[in-house]
C-alpha cells in the first residue's frame, strides 16, 4: 500500500521536465582546429568551476562573474599555457592563449579561451598532446573532452560534438589521430569515462546500494532474517546486478542509437524517484520477486540516464559500437568495484541485531529523504544545496 501511494507522488515530479543544454556540468572541452601546417584551438569551461582553480570570486559572494574572470585574465592565461603541449616530429609546441569570449547556457556561463601554437610545418597523421590538468587534486574531478572542430587533413568542418579522446583528471600524454580517429583510443577513453561516470554518479550508486541492503537477508513470514550462507547472499547480489545490467544496457543502447529518447530532466527526476521506491520496498519487506520487477523497470530508466551522458558528445557513427561497448564496460567495472566493496561489509554485519532496524530501515529511510530532495530539486530546477538548507 505504501508503495502504491508513493509511486504516483514521485512520478508526478517527472512530468515537469524539459530538455537540458548540450553543455553539461562537471565537464570541460578542448576544441582543435587543424590546418595543413597550423594548429590552434580553444578551451571551454564553466567559469564557476574554474573558481575552484584560481581565486576569481573577488566579492566573495559565491558566484564567479564574467567581469571577475576578465580581471584575472593574465593569471588564467598563464595557467592554461601550461595545460597543453603538442609534440610534432620530436618538436614541442606549447600553446599561447590569445583572447576569450563568454558563452551563456542554461547551466551557467562558459569561457571560451582561444589559443595558437607556433606550428608552421606540415602536420603528420598523428600528434602527441601532453596534458596537465588545470583542476587541482582537491578541486572538481572534471573529464576534459578533446574535440577536433575542423581538420584539413580529413575534410572535417564545423564539428562541435564528435570527440577524439577524453583526458582523465591526471597528467598524461595521448596520441591524437588526425586521419579520422583511432577506434582503440576511443574505446579505451570511454572505458575510463564510463568507470569515472559511475563512481561520480551518486544516484546510480545509491539505487544499487538500496538493492544491496536486503541482499544479505531473506524474508520469512514477512520479516527480514539473515541469509544462512555466503552462497545465498552472493546469489541475491548476482541476480540484482545481472538484472540491473541487462535492463540498463538495453535502453542505453537503444537511446544511443536514437531509437528512444526522453527529456533529460524527466529521466534524471525519475531516476531519483527510483531510489525512493527501491528504498521503500526495503521498509515494507516487499517480496523479492516484486523487487526484481522494480530492478528491471528502473534499470531501463537508468540506461536512459547513461545515454544522456553520451548524447552531447555526438558519437561518430563509424565509432558507435566501440564507444557504446567501452562506456558500458567502464560502467560495469565501476559497478563491480562498488559491489565488491559493499557486499563483504554488509554480509559481516547482517547477523548483528542492529542490522535490520539501523542499517536496513534507517539506511533506507535516509536514502528516501535524499531521493525526495533530488526529485524536487531536479523537477523544479532548484539550485539549492543541503548545506544552505541546514545552516
Amino acid at each position: 500500500m505504501f508503495l502504491r501511494l508513493l509511486l504516483p507522488f514521485l512520478l508526478s515530479f517527472g512530468f515537469i521536465a524539459t530538455e537540458a543544454s548540450a553543455h553539461r556540468k562537471n565537464e570541460s572541452y578542448i576544441y582543435l582546429n587543424v590546418a595543413d601546417a597550423a594548429l590552434s584551438g580553444r578551451f571551454e569551461f564553466n567559469i564557476q568551476d574554474f573558481g575552484e582553480v584560481l581565486p576569481l570570486d573577488d566579492d566573495a559572494n559565491g558566484i564567479v562573474t564574467p567581469a571577475e574572470f576578465d580581471a584575472h585574465r593574465t593569471e588564467i592565461y598563464d595557467l592554461l599555457q601550461t595545460v597543453l603541449v603538442f609534440d610534432i616530429n620530436g618538436q614541442s609546441y606549447p600553446i599561447a592563449p590569445s583572447h576569450h569570449r563568454f558563452l551563456e547556457v542554461a547551466i551557467g556561463v562558459f569561457a571560451q579561451v582561444y589559443f595558437d601554437t607556433d606550428v608552421a610545418t606540415p602536420l603528420p597523421d598523428s600528434v602527441d598532446a601532453a596534458y596537465t590538468p588545470y583542476f587541482p587534486e582537491n578541486g572538481p574531478s572534471l573529464p576534459v573532452f578533446l574535440i577536433i572542430e575542423s581538420n584539413a587533413k580529413s575534410g572535417l568542418e564545423g564539428n562541435e560534438a564528435r570527440h577524439s579522446l577524453i583526458f582523465a583528471p591526471n597528467r598524461e600524454t595521448r596520441s591524437i589521430d588526425l586521419t579520422g580517429g583511432s577506434s582503440w583510443g576511443i574505446f579505451t577513453s570511454f572505458i575510463v569515462y564510463g568507470f569515472h561516470h559511475i563512481l561520480i554518479g551518486y544516484d546510480h550508486l545509491l539505487f544499487l546500494f538500496a538493492l544491496l541492503l536486503p541482499a544479505v537477508l531473506t524474508l520469512r513470514n514477512r520479516s527480514w532474517v539473515p541469509v544462512d550462507s555466503l552462497r545465498s547472499g552472493l546469489m541475491n547480489v548476482l541476480t540484482v546486478v545481472t538484472l540491473f545490467t541487462i535492463a540498463h544496457s538495453v535502453t542505453f543502447s537503444l537511446a544511443a542509437l536514437e531509437l528512444i529518447r526522453l527529456p533529460e530532466r524527466l529521466v534524471e527526476t525519475l531516476i531519483a524517484a527510483s531510489i525512493a521506491i527501491a528504498a521503500a520496498a526495503n521498509l515494507t519487506a516487499t517480496p523479492r520477486r516484486r523487487v526484481w520487477i522494480v530492478i528491471c523497470g528502473f534499470g531501463l530508466l537508468h540506461g536512459l540516464g547513461f545515454a544522456n551522458v553520451l548524447s552531447p558528445l555526438g558519437v561518430d557513427p563509424s565509432n558507435l559500437f566501440v564507444t557504446l561497448l567501452g562506456f558500458n564496460i567502464g560502467v560495469e567495472i565501476g559497478q563491480i568495484a562498488f559491489v565488491l566493496i559493499c557486499f563483504p561489509v554488509l554480509f559481516v554485519l547482517r547477523k548483528l541485531w542492529v542490522y535490520v532496524p539501523v542499517f536496513l530501515y534507517g539506511g533506507s529511510s535516509l536514502l528516501m529523504l535524499i531521493a525526495l530532495y533530488w526529485c524536487v530539486k531536479r523537477a523544479f530546477m532548484l539550485d539549492v544545496s543541503l548545506s544552505r538548507l541546514l545552516f
